[in-house]
C-alpha cells in the first residue's frame, strides 16, 4: 500500500476540513507512477551493451592472444549479460531508471495521467464544477494539480504551482501523505482568498478518502468509479510486466579444446581487425535494438485540437477551432491538430499513422480526415491524409505548406502564426480556394534539393546517430587509418573506402556531411599519404616490406607475400527498407502526407 490507514484517514479528514470550508471537490490521488514506460528497461539494455561493446574492444588490444572461438564466445556473454543486468536494474532501482527519463517526458505523463484520472474518478461532474484533483506521482516525483471550469479565470496558473511548492520539502522528508495534507491546506487557503465558500445547500459529491493507483492508467475511455467504500489495493508488487528473470547459476563448462594454432603465433593484424570489427558490430547491434520499443503514446481525442505541448495561445486555439469547425460544416472533411512535445525517437511517420488509426479521423468510406502534427523539442512536423482527400491534398501541395508557409514562422519560434496559417492553407485546399504559396524566384532545381532535405528529416535521433557513428567510423576510420599507413596497398583501400566514405556517414551526419567528408577523405587521404612517404620511418616500412616481406607500422605487423603469414581485411554493408499504412472503422489515412524539420 502506498498509504498506510493511519495516513489514509489523516488525509481523509484534511479534505473534508478544506470541503466545508471551501465548497469545492477536493480528490487526492497518489500513483506508484504514471505510465509503466516499457523502453526504459531497453535503453538500459543499450546502455550497458554498448559499454561493453566498448570494453571488449579494449580488452581485444589488451589480450591479443586470446583465440578467436574463446573471444567471440566471451563477447557475446559478457554483452547480453551487462545489458540484461542494466535492464534489471531499471525495474529494481528506481533512482536508476529515472536517468533515462527526461524531466519534459516526466512532465508530460504526470499531466497526462492527471487529466485521465480527473475523468475515471469524474471529477469533472460535479454540479457547480468545481472539482480538483491534486495527484502526487512517487516514481516521477511530480506533483499534478487539475482543477475544473468554475476556476478558470479565478485562479491562476502561477497560485496553483505556489500551492505545490509549499508541498514538494513536505514530500522529500515526510512523505506522500504530509505533503498531500499540506498541499490541501494551501489549496483550500488559496480558494478561500479566491472567495470560494461552503453553501448550506452543497452536498458532499464525492469520496474524501485519497485513492491509490498502483501504476499509469491504461489508455481506455474513462469508466465510472467504483461504490465507495473502496477496497485497498492487494500487497505486492504491481504485475506490469514480467520482469526479466535472473538466470541460474552457470553451469560448468568442459574446458575448450586447445587450439589449433598458437595464438601468438599466428594472431596478426588481420585476426585483431576481425576480432575488433566483430565486437564493434555485435555491440552497435545491440545497442540499437534499444530503440525498438521507443513509442509516444497517443493522448486521448479530447477536441479538433490537441495542445499537449502548450505551444499555442488559449486565443490562437479558439481562432483555429472555429475554423475547423467551419470548415467541417461547410464540407464534412474532419481536421485536426496535435501538438507532442518529443517522440523519444520514434519516426513522425509511424506516430502519425497510430496517432490517425486510433482516433479514426474521417467518416468511414470517406475517409476524408486530415491530422496536423507538431513536435516542437524534435523540430518535425507532418501533414497526414486520408484516402478520401488524397486527390485534393496530394502530397506535393501538403509538402508547400509545410516548407512555405509553416517552417519560416517555426524557425523564428513563432508556433501561433505557423499552426494558424498552416490551417488556414490546408482548409484553402481543400476548399479550392487557394494553393499553397510558392516562394519568390525559387530556382527550378528546388526538388532535388527538398530530396536532400528529406533525407535529412529522417536522420535518427542524436542518441543512436552517435553510436552508428562510433560504429561506421571506427570500422571505416580503422581500414582508412591502415591505408594511410600501409606502403603500396593503401592506395587499394583508398579506391576501395570511397564508396563507404560517399554513402554510410549519410546515416549520422546527412547527406551535406557526407558529401563534405568525401571530399576531405578524396583530397586528405593522397595528401597525408604523400607526405608520410617522405618521412624516414615510412621509408624503412616500405623497404622492410620489399626485402623481408613485413614490417611494423604503428603497433601492426604488415606482411607481404605467403611465405610466412597473410592478412586480409574485408568490409560490408546492408540497407533497409520499411513501409506504413493505417485503417480504422471510421476514417483511414492513405499514407500520404508530407513531413518536414525547421
Amino acid at each position: 500500500m502506498l498509504l498506510t490507514a493511519a495516513e489514509s484517514d489523516a488525509v481523509n479528514a484534511e479534505v473534508a476540513r478544506a470541503e466545508a470550508r471551501t465548497g469545492v471537490e477536493i480528490v487526492a490521488v497518489v500513483t506508484l507512477r504514471s505510465n509503466h514506460y516499457p523502453q526504459i528497461p531497453w535503453k538500459a539494455f543499450a546502455l550497458g551493451a554498448a559499454l561493453a561493446g566498448v570494453a571488449i574492444v579494449v580488452q581485444e588490444f589488451l589480450r591479443p592472444d586470446w583465440p578467436a572461438g574463446r573471444a567471440a564466445l566471451f563477447d557475446a556473454v559478457t554483452i547480453l549479460g551487462t545489458g540484461a543486468a542494466a535492464a534489471l536494474t531499471t525495474v529494481i532501482v528506481p533512482a536508476f531508471a529515472r536517468l533515462f527519463l527526461r524531466r519534459l517526458r516526466r512532465e508530460f505523463e504526470v499531466r497526462r495521467c492527471a487529466e485521465l484520472l480527473f475523468h475515471r474518478h469524474r471529477v469533472h461532474a460535479t454540479r457547480r464544477r468545481t472539482g480538483v484533483l491534486l495527484l502526487v506521482s512517487l516514481f516521477e516525483r511530480r506533483i499534478e494539480v487539475v482543477a475544473d471550469d468554475a476556476f478558470a479565470g479565478r485562479v491562476s496558473a502561477e497560485e496553483w504551482r505556489a500551492a505545490i511548492d509549499r508541498m514538494v520539502p513536505r514530500i522529500a522528508t515526510e512523505g506522500a501523505a504530509a505533503a498531500l495534507t499540506e498541499g490541501i491546506r494551501a489549496i483550500a487557503a488559496l480558494l478561500e482568498q479566491k472567495g470560494f465558500a461552503a453553501a448550506s445547500a452543497d452536498a458532499n459529491e464525492l469520496p474524501d478518502r485519497p485513492r491509490e493507483e498502483r501504476g499509469g492508467p491504461p489508455p481506455r475511455a474513462p469508466r465510472a468509479p467504483p461504490a465507495p467504500p473502496r477496497a485497498p489495493p492487494p500487497p505486492g508488487p504491481h504485475p506490469r510486466g514480467a520482469a526479466p528473470e535472473r538466470e541460474g547459476p552457470p553451469r560448468a563448462r568442459t574446458p575448450p579444446p586447445p587450439p589449433r594454432v598458437p595464438a601468438r603465433s599466428q594472431a596478426g593484424p588481420a585476426t585483431r581487425a576481425l576480432l575488433l570489427f566483430r565486437a564493434l558490430l555485435l555491440g552497435i547491434a545491440i545497442a540499437a535494438t534499444g530503440g525498438i520499443a521507443l513509442a509516444a503514446d497517443v493522448p486521448f481525442l479530447t477536441g479538433r485540437i490537441v495542445d499537449h505541448a502548450e505551444i499555442l495561445k488559449p486565443a490562437t486555439r479558439e481562432r483555429i477551432g472555429a475554423g475547423l469547425q467551419a470548415h467541417e460544416t461547410a464540407t464534412g472533411n474532419e481536421i485536426a491538430v496535435l501538438t507532442v512535445t518529443t517522440l523519444d525517437g520514434e519516426s513522425i511517420e509511424g506516430y502519425a499513422t497510430r496517432v490517425f488509426e486510433s482516433w479514426k479521423l474521417g467518416k468511414k468510406g470517406q475517409d476524408n480526415g486530415v491530422l496536423l502534427i507538431v513536435v516542437p523539442q524534435d523540430r518535425r512536423l507532418r501533414i497526414e491524409v486520408g484516402y478520401g482527400l488524397e486527390g485534393t491534398l496530394p502530397d506535393v501541395a501538403a509538402s508547400r505548406i509545410i516548407r512555405n508557409v509553416m517552417t519560416p514562422p517555426f524557425k523564428q519560434g513563432d508556433y501561433d502564426r505557423g499552426i494558424e496559417e498552416g490551417v488556414a492553407a490546408i482548409i484553402a485546399t481543400l476548399e479550392g480556394r487557394a494553393s499553397a504559396p510558392a516562394p519568390a524566384g525559387s530556382p527550378p532545381q528546388e526538388a532535388p534539393s527538398r530530396a536532400f532535405d528529406d533525407i535529412d528529416a529522417e536522420l535518427p535521433p542524436w542518441p543512436m546517430r552517435i553510436l552508428l557513428g562510433a560504429f561506421i567510423f571506427g570500422v571505416i576510420g580503422l581500414f582508412t587509418w591502415i591505408g594511410v599507413m600501409t606502403p603500396g596497398v593503401g592506395w587499394f583501400l583508398y579506391v576501395f573506402l570511397i564508396p563507404f566514405w560517399a554513402m554510410f556517414p549519410i546515416i549520422v551526419v546527412g547527406v551535406r556531411g557526407a558529401l563534405a567528408l568525401l571530399v576531405v577523405y578524396l583530397v586528405g587521404f593522397p595528401a597525408t599519404k604523400l607526405l608520410l612517404s617522405r618521412t624516414a620511418w615510412y621509408a624503412k616500412a616500405r623497404h622492410d616490406l620489399k626485402t623481408t616481406g613485413h614490417a611494423s607500422v604503428g603497433g601492426f605487423t604488415m606482411t607481404a607475400g605467403s611465405g610466412r603469414s597473410s592478412g586480409s581485411w574485408s568490409s560490408g554493408g546492408g540497407s533497409s527498407s520499411g513501409s506504413s499504412s493505417s485503417g480504422g472503422g471510421g476514417g483511414s489515412s492513405g499514407g500520404g502526407g508530407s513531413s518536414g524539420s525547421w
